[in-house]
């Protein structure tokens, strides 16, 4: 069950991205992990019109999340929102992701939003495949952007159109 995330999911949200930092799946750039009391404060910081949301099994724990975070400061780019999907490595290559996705397509149109940007390495394949199998586009190659492990990793920038009458 996909719903709003409120405070009390800090702890989860926090486990959840620290796997995204430690296992090697490059699902981000930030190389330490993060506390659920900073998760707590990231919460505060998403208000209207950039929720987030969790996914709930069904023994009440969550095991995925997603947001929609300010592009850009500057004021042009209000109508376009950055996503962030992540998911328990446990449940990865499932249906979590995608259906997170989806739902924060949705929930975009319907807050007026007219496009949605991701960052995504560009060791993080299965994370491009599944934006791109749900209409997102590559834009944009950013080469050794990144250094992790010592090593400089590239950037893919994907965007989804949401004034498409498709969707």
């Amino acid at each position: 069950m996909i719903r709003a995330a409120d405070p009390s999911d800090a702890v989860a949200i926090a486990r959840i991205y620290n796997q995204a930092i430690t296992d090697g799946s490059y699902a981000t750039c930030d190389l330490k992990p993060v506390s659920a009391e900073s998760r707590i404060d990231w919460l505060k910081q998403h208000q209207p019109p950039y929720p987030v949301f969790v996914w709930e099994n069904q023994l009440g724990e969550v095991i995925g999340y997603s947001a929609l975070s300010p592009f850009s400061i500057r004021p042009s780019y209000r109508s376009i929102a950055e996503v962030a999907i992540y998911v328990d490595q446990a449940q990865r290559r499932g249906i979590v992701g995608g259906r997170l996705l989806i739902h924060l397509m949705k929930t975009a149109k319907k807050l007026g939003f007219r496009a949605l940007v991701a960052l995504i390495l560009e060791k993080n394949q299965s994370s491009f495949e599944a934006a791109i199998g749900l209409g997102f586009q590559r834009v944009a190659y950013l080469p050794e952007v990144a250094k992790m492990k010592q090593q400089w990793e590239g950037v893919i920038w994907v965007q989804k159109d949401l004034t498409a009458s498709s969707q």
